[in-house]
């Protein structure tokens, strides 16, 4: 099986079809979690348009970054990338 990893306040969604591609053609996961329903449907659209197999493994969910979802020790990485830069202090 391969990795899972959650991309965290994706953004645009574009390190979900990277991550994706690596992850996916290898039986792994990418999961992506953001507040924000616009841009839940914003990136999920973006990869529809795509139409690669590997996009296949990418799941969207609606949710809070201080309550995720997911067990702990679920992903074998989490990065932020966009989260960063929008969120701040």
């Amino acid at each position: 099986m391969g990795d899972c990893v959650l991309d965290l306040c994706f953004g645009s969604g574009d390190l979900a079809s990277h991550l994706s591609e690596k992850v996916g053609s290898n039986g792994g996961k990418v999961s992506n979690l953001d507040f924000s329903k616009e841009q839940l449907f914003m990136a999920s659209s973006r990869q529809h348009l795509l139409a690669k197999a590997y996009c296949k493994s990418i799941k969207w969910v609606e949710g809070e970054a201080t309550d995720v979802p997911f067990p702990d020790c679920y992903f074998d990485a989490i990065p932020v990338c966009y989260g960063f830069r929008k969120c701040g202090g």
